[in-house]
């Protein structure tokens, strides 16, 4: 459901608050569905740009790259 409503690219961001709005799910539900998406493949990125701020679909492989980068980067 929520996946559906994501748009590929980061230029196409949703935050949880628009898709909350959309659904009529609360904000702890939205963020709860894209994390079991996530763990069942799809590859949503999250930005916090302040241009571009939301969850999208990765567009094509480096863009999924770029954001696991980012994410093992936080790590260490």
């Amino acid at each position: 459901m929520i996946c559906d409503l994501l748009g590929y690219g980061k230029a196409n961001a949703r935050t949880a608050a628009e898709l909350s709005q959309i659904t009529g799910l609360p904000h702890r539900e939205v963020v709860r569905q894209i994390e079991r998406a996530r763990r069942r493949g799809e590859p949503i990125c999250a930005s916090g740009d302040s241009t571009c701020r939301g969850y999208y679909k990765a567009a094509t492989p480096a863009e999924l790259a770029q954001y696991t980068r980012a994410l093992n980067r936080r790590l260490h």
